[in-house]
């Protein structure tokens, strides 16, 4: 099992810029229960692309939790055009079959419990991990009870050859 803490200095330099955007914005979400996203023009750091059409975004997420009696919900809590972040709220016993995607993503995990199975290698998902997913690394999930997590998703991944 692994559950290694992953951090913006460790991962900055070895990213794409689509991946390092998704990764800065979990990171600042860190153990906080509230997604808040900002965007200051004046900054090294900042995105290539505005966020929303308003500089901020503020939403607590406890508030926006529904478990299904089985299965899956979902809520797209925001989405411009470098990240979409999406809320998942999995019903206890749910399993996400194996399956791959052609963006970055990142997981923070805000309650329950839950295995990631990430490229043959088991993750244990409970409040406080975060999780890189490169594009195109298989994975599928099982919710071992209710699990909520954060699903950000980065632009998408082309090859400059």
């Amino acid at each position: 099992m692994c559950c290694c803490p992953v951090t913006y200095s460790k991962i900055q330099n070895e990213l794409r810029p689509a991946a390092l955007t998704a990764v800065k914005h979990a990171l600042y979400l860190g153990n906080k229960l509230s997604l808040c996203l900002l965007y200051d023009s004046s900054s090294q750091n900042t995105m290539t692309n505005s966020i929303a059409t308003t500089p901020s975004f503020i939403i607590q997420l406890r508030e926006q939790i529904e478990y299904p009696s089985a299965g899956v919900f979902s809520k797209v809590l925001l989405k411009d055009s470098a990240c979409q972040y999406t809320l998942f709220c999995l019903a206890a016993n749910t399993d996400i079959s194996e399956h791959t995607s052609i963006r970055n993503a990142t997981i923070n995990v805000i309650e329950g419990r839950g295995l990631l199975t990430l490229s043959g290698e088991d993750i244990v998902l409970e409040p406080g991990v975060f999780v890189l997913l490169l594009a195109n690394a298989l994975h599928a999930l099982k919710a071992e009870e209710n699990l909520t997590f954060m699903l950000t998703l980065s632009e998408k991944v082309t090859d400059k050859n």
